[in-house]
């Protein structure tokens, strides 16, 4: 019986340990992006443009891509995902050559950037 209240505390106590713990390892949330990813986003709100209104079977046009920068500054498109195959065509042939002059950004840096388009 004593082997059961031993085994017990020590168990809280770590248990409440692990509990207190935690919150050291929690970081400060990002307040502000960095410098480079408000440049990228402020290139692609410029760039990219409402598709149109040739698009009247959706009503709602979402859109994932993933990106990387090359060295040169050139976008380099890893995924780009649709709910439709129009918009998707579209988006791909705008970025598609987009240049990021002058965005110092970190090597291999990855961006994932979900666009949404109410259509007309």
């Amino acid at each position: 019986m004593k082997t059961i209240k031993v085994i017990s505390s020590v168990f809280t106590v770590l248990l409440i340990g692990i509990f207190l713990s935690m919150n050291s390892y929690a970081k400060e949330p990002v307040k502000d992006y960095p410098q480079h990813a408000k440049q990228v986003k402020q290139i692609l709100e410029e760039t990219v443009k409402f598709p149109g209104c040739s698009m009247k079977k959706v009503h709602q046009g979402e859109a994932v891509v993933v990106f990387s920068i090359s060295d040169q500054g050139m976008i380099q498109i890893d995924e780009l995902t649709a709910n439709c195959k129009a918009l998707e065509e579209n988006l791909r042939q705008q970025l598609t050559g987009l240049y990021f002059k002058g965005v110092i950004h970190p090597y291999n840096q990855h961006y994932r950037v979900k666009f949404t388009f109410l259509f007309c």
